[in-house]
């Protein structure tokens, strides 16, 4: 399911004993892989994100719009084609599912501080001992993820502030540095854009009313 949604390099990536991420979190049933404990690429974090407001539609993350020749004609792009990466109706879900962090859950300081008021989905995430942390999030035009993370030899608890600093003890949260990034990135960039609303969610998803189709 992450590699559907967007995390296709970062789980080619290899770990510490030169395994492909992918394949080791499988073979282990590892699912807390989602939570830290293996570098995740932020382009493709932030893809998810793109994915899930879209429909469920993912497309390859580009820095490039269109390109055209010198009389002004379109160029084609070789790029992979975008595809439907899960249902529509559980993508619509899952934005909903994720829409309330940035007004009651832990990214609603940052929200407030940046006057944000626009729908969008959003996720903190902060792993053991306040070495890092991240956040990611999306409104329907736009998609980001910010990172923060120590760079010292061997890692070392991070203390939130301006700027972050490596400490003794940690006050990094996703929901501090990340968030306060993402916003402020993110706010500028929408000046301008309307204000879209999420989808709704769709009822069997919304209570796990999901039946078996094998009866």
């Amino acid at each position: 399911m992450a590699h559907r949604l967007g995390l296709r390099e970062s789980l080619q990536v290899p770990n510490s004993s030169g395994r492909p991420v992918g394949e080791a979190v499988r073979a282990e049933e590892r699912a807390s892989f989602t939570l830290g404990p293996v570098p995740t690429i932020p382009l493709e974090l932030a893809n998810v994100a793109a994915t899930i407001v879209s429909g469920g539609v993912w497309c390859p993350p580009t820095p490039i719009e269109s390109i055209t020749n010198a009389a002004g004609n379109p160029v084609p792009l070789d790029e992979a084609p975008c595809e439907q990466a899960v249902p529509e109706d559980l993508a619509d879900s899952l934005a909903i599912a994720l829409s309330q962090d940035h007004t009651i859950g832990t990214a609603s300081d940052a929200a407030d501080a940046a006057d944000w008021e626009r729908p969008m989905i959003g996720k903190t995430g902060t792993t053991q001992r306040h070495l890092s942390a991240g956040f990611v999030g999306a409104t329907p035009q736009l998609a980001g993820a910010v990172l923060t993370w120590s760079d010292a030899s061997p890692p070392r608890p991070v203390c939130a502030g301006d700027p972050p600093r490596l400490c003794s003890e940690g006050t990094l949260y996703g929901g501090t540095v990340p968030a306060q990034t993402w916003f402020a990135t993110m706010q500028p960039l929408h000046d301008g854009l309307p204000a879209e609303e999420l989808p709704d969610a769709t009822e069997p998803y919304l209570r796990g009313e999901i039946t078996d189709p094998a009866g």
